[in-house]
């Protein structure tokens, strides 16, 4: 539901962090190639030793790397200089990571992110700079496929799964739902503390909006 928002006609999508035999955004992407009228679709998945897919509307060809296929690795570089969007589930921990690497190479992105990383100092910097805005799709429940040795919520054919609540989707395209709030009170009226890095101020909760 997020990625019909957007337009990628006649783009080459890179999913950097997502293998083509699991990743929801490289079926999605494949399946209606046509129909988006992509050009080009890669995913590149790190692990001990990674690997990538390259499909071209005809043909896919899966061939392993020398390194783990990190994102950021100088093998995956002709991805990225190729690519026009960016679009990927990076691990959590490495959120503000890719999204700084995003737009350091000028990219088009669409990120998925949990309601934490909001409450990071990078991202709320991107945000307060307008360089990361929410997307369509936010306080969403999703399943992730997560090793064997974690704790899952439920198996699908063999498939670990664990239900996380609270994600949202982050992007530097434009969006049209943009949530706009009225304060019900002035700012006078209130002892909010104010940032001391930052031009904003810290409400505790959210009946005063």
């Amino acid at each position: 539901n997020e990625l019909k928002h957007y337009d990628f006609n006649n783009a080459v999508v890179w999913c950097p962090c997502d293998s083509a035999l699991h990743s929801s955004f490289y079926h999605y992407f494949r399946l209606n190639f046509e129909t988006l009228g992509l050009k080009k679709l890669i995913a590149t998945v790190y692990d001990k030793q990674g690997k990538a897919t390259v499909f071209d509307g005809q043909r896919e060809s899966t061939y392993m790397l020398n390194g783990n296929g990190s994102f950021d690795c100088d093998e995956v570089k002709p991805f990225l200089n190729e690519c026009d969007f960016i679009v990927t589930n990076p691990p959590f921990s490495k959120f503000e990571e890719i999204t700084e690497f995003c737009i350091e190479y000028n990219k088009r992105f669409i990120l998925l992110g949990f309601v934490g990383v909001l409450y990071r100092q990078k991202t709320f910097e991107f945000l307060f700079h307008d360089k990361l805005k929410l997307g369509y799709t936010r306080n969403k429940s999703l399943d992730f496929i997560v090793p064997d040795w974690c704790v899952c919520h439920k198996e699908n054919n063999g498939v670990h799964l664990v239900t996380l609540s609270n994600v949202f989707f982050f992007t530097n395209l434009t969006i049209d739902k943009l949530v706009q709030f009225k304060s019900k009170i002035k700012l006078s009226d209130y002892p909010f503390q104010k940032y001391d890095n930052f031009d904003a101020w810290f409400k505790y909760f959210n009946d005063i909006i």
